[in-house]
């Protein structure tokens, strides 16, 4: 039964704080214990802390908990916004009882947010397998999807005992002052492993807790396989992490929080992933989040590694597992990079490794767990975080890019790196049109006054019009200087149009643009310009919107729909997306050439679009394919928005001849890239193909590893991954 307030709508206190009550839900029914959630925000004067106050005394709330939902209500990218959340556990008697909620300014006192009552009535039943919990989503994803049966456990125990040899993986964990019961845990789910050969080093910065201590003393007398190192002195996780590295015997090292948790088939994932790929010489994997009572939430389902990504949040983190002679080539864990210091290590490490030999797991296989003063629950509880992580990547970038600077992302705790154009090279814009004056002139005018990158020629190429409107205008826009007119009557074929194209511009840098697409920010072509000329850059793709505000293009994922699809298609635009990947720069496998820049010689490189082929379908996605094949990253930057009125030129593939083209074009994009249809490396497999909204597959498209041991394939086989 819930318990219930007798408010629940949005209302604005006289002090300007707007705010809500999600409304009360329990939490540990036998103690009588409910959650109660909310949100609050200030427009101008951002908040710090939130308190509720009842009978049995007053409380601080878990405050910034992420509301992504809000961004959305409210049209705005606010921090205030988005980190307005709060959570607070509660135990009252049975009945009403009186509460009052409050605010506090990062300057200023208490203010009061609202003074309420809830009505907790008699618990007469409670069905665990109805509550709140048991009925999310994700809850029933992991239970459905997530958890491992006996027969399982069985056939990962067997392949172990099938396996060549035994990688031994030492696992290292840094504590201060950890609670007994998350040391305990934490312990438990490293002794639990399936696979066993396996050390746990623990290097203790000089707790002041004597129970810390006494616990740790206890687990290092209990279990051979557990080292104990005490530090006398306290030097924060980045010494207290080196100090535990020194006590290492494997060739192998995994990072391991001291209140964090592994499932059991952990270490398992990353050996057989080791004997598999003998080279590799970094390993993450999925990861998601656990509260102090256990329950799980917030999964990340990766993509395959990719250094504009890595640019953009640190998504390598949980489970990390290093080779331990990169760890000693990179010289550790650093000092002045507290709560960035694996972000630090892995731009690091990255001088001495190649991209192939860093090797993602699939699987979650590590539980973050949140509290109120963990980065888990909230960035903003570590603003040092961002400080340091922000300083690592502007070394790195001094090293390797250094017309990069640093900029705060569009969510706290990532960033966008933006990138000079040397040179100022000229760019070609070209635009295939036909008989379409209306959207042409929108798109030409649209360029001409919103783009702030001027070098820049635009190259249309009239393909038969034959509308006197549309002669007129392309009539008049041809003595503008920056715009040439180009007649090509020869029967539409997208790629061989483009490609003759080309051959006339006088650009160092192409850019494919639709007709029927408009400016939105200025910095567009040079955002997207800046991308191309960058080392090992091939196509570069621009976030395109529908005229009423939600996505159309943030990136293409293959195998959705069977073959291809646009990222986050149909989500409002200031929508982060799943962990925020909407908004950052990134690597895909493809973007679309709606709006598509890339480097001329790259291009020529290539041999242009394939006109053979795929006249008028997938050949952009072909031909960013053929890029990775060469060495070039296919670049997502959401930082270059133009609207997309899609398909308004030429239409739909809606009569037989044009149904029967672009399934001739789609059989042949799937002889040629099926391997890849199938492993997106930039798509997880627990993420659905039936919809272009990262929800969760039901079923996953997980692998079996023990299984296909027994079958006596080779997993590499039917594992193909595009090459990085």
């Amino acid at each position: 039964m819930p318990i219930t307030t007798y408010r629940h709508d949005v209302a604005e206190t006289i002090d300007g704080i707007t705010f809500a009550l999600d409304g009360p839900r329990w939490l540990r029914p036998k103690q009588k214990e409910f959650m109660l959630r909310g949100w609050c925000f200030h427009k101008s004067n951002p908040l710090k802390s939130v308190r509720i106050t009842t009978p049995m005394g007053r409380q601080i709330a878990r405050f910034g908990i992420e509301r992504h939902d809000l961004l959305e209500a409210f049209n705005t990218t606010s921090e205030q916004v988005l980190y307005s959340g709060f959570e607070v556990p509660l135990k009252v008697p049975r009945g009403s009882t009186k509460f009052t909620i409050e605010g506090k300014f990062k300057e200023g006192d208490w203010v009061t947010i609202i003074t309420e009552f809830l009505v907790r009535p008699r618990l007469t039943y409670f069905d665990p397998e109805n509550s709140i919990r048991a009925k999310h989503p994700y809850t029933k994803w992991i239970n459905k999807h997530d958890t491992f049966s006996e027969s399982d456990k069985d056939g990962v125990l067997q392949h172990i005992e099938r396996f060549e040899s035994k990688p031994f993986i030492s696992i290292v964990v840094p504590t201060y002052n950890t609670p007994p019961i998350l040391l305990d845990q934490m312990v438990e789910s490293v002794r639990s492993q399936w696979y066993e050969h396996w050390e746990l080093c623990i290097a203790d910065d000089k707790s002041s807790e004597i129970k810390t201590l006494k616990r740790l003393r206890y687990w290092a007398k209990k279990d051979s396989k557990i080292k104990v190192a005490y530090r006398t002195e306290n030097g924060h996780i980045s010494a207290c992490s080196n100090t535990a590295i020194e006590i290492t015997m494997g060739d192998y090292v995994a990072l391991l929080d001291h209140d964090d948790i592994l499932p059991p088939y952990a270490l398992y994932y990353v050996a057989n992933e080791i004997l598999k790929h003998p080279d590799v010489q970094i390993i993450y994997s999925d990861e998601d989040k656990i509260t102090p009572d256990g329950y799980r939430l917030d999964p990340y389902f990766k993509p395959d590694f990719g250094i504009d990504l890595l640019g953009s949040h640190n998504f390598v983190s949980h489970l990390g597992v290093y080779r331990k002679d990169l760890l000693n080539k990179a010289g550790g864990f650093r000092e002045g990079f507290v709560g960035s210091q694996d972000w630090d290590l892995v731009l690091r490490c990255l001088d001495h490794i190649e991209p192939t030999q860093i090797r993602h797991i699939q699987r979650i296989l590590y539980h973050w767990r949140m509290s109120t003063e963990s980065t888990s629950a909230s960035v903003g509880n570590k603003n040092y975080a961002v400080t340091s992580g922000k300083r690592a990547l502007q070394e790195y970038l001094k090293k390797y890019e250094p017309s990069g600077t640093v900029e705060n992302g569009p969510s706290f705790g990532s960033f966008r790196i933006q990138y000079s154009s040397p040179g100022n090279p000229k760019a070609s814009i070209i635009i295939l049109s036909k008989n379409n004056s209306v959207f042409l002139s929108r798109c030409i005018e649209s360029i001409l006054e919103k783009t702030s990158y001027r070098n820049y020629e635009i190259i249309v190429i009239d393909n038969g019009s034959d509308e006197p409107e549309t002669k007129k205008y392309l009539t008049g826009i041809s003595e503008k200087s920056s715009v040439s007119v180009v007649e090509d009557q020869i029967p539409f074929n997208f790629s061989q149009l483009n490609n003759r194209a080309v051959a006339i511009t006088n650009g160092d840098v192409l850019v494919f643009l639709n007709d029927d697409i408009e400016v939105i920010s200025e910095e567009w072509l040079g955002e997207l310009v800046s991308h191309t000329l960058r080392p090992k850059v091939g196509p570069v793709g621009a976030k395109l919107i529908y005229p009423d505000g939600y996505i159309q293009h943030a990136g293409i994922i293959l195998g959705v729909g069977g073959i291809a699809g646009h990222a986050f298609k149909f989500l409002h635009y200031l929508n982060p997306g799943h962990i925020g990947r909407a908004g950052i720069i990134q690597n895909y496998s493809a973007v679309t050439a709606a709006c598509m820049a890339i480097k001329k010689e790259v291009f020529e490189e290539l041999g242009g679009f394939d006109q053979e082929n795929f006249s008028v379908a997938y050949n952009d996605v072909d031909f960013c394919l053929r890029a990775w094949d060469r060495g070039y990253r296919t670049v997502y930057t959401p930082h270059a928005t133009l609207y997309h009125h899609e398909s308004a030129s030429r239409g739909f593939e809606n009569n037989h001849q044009k149904k029967k083209r672009w399934q001739q074009e789609a059989d042949n994009f799937s002889a040629k890239w099926q391997p890849v249809i199938e492993n997106d490396p930039f798509y997880n497999p627990a993420l659905t193909l039936f919809e272009e909204n990262f929800r969760l597959a039901d079923p996953p498209r997980y692998k079996k590893p023990w299984l296909e041991s027994e079958k006596g394939e080779n997993p590499q086989s039917s594992d193909e991954k595009l090459a990085l």
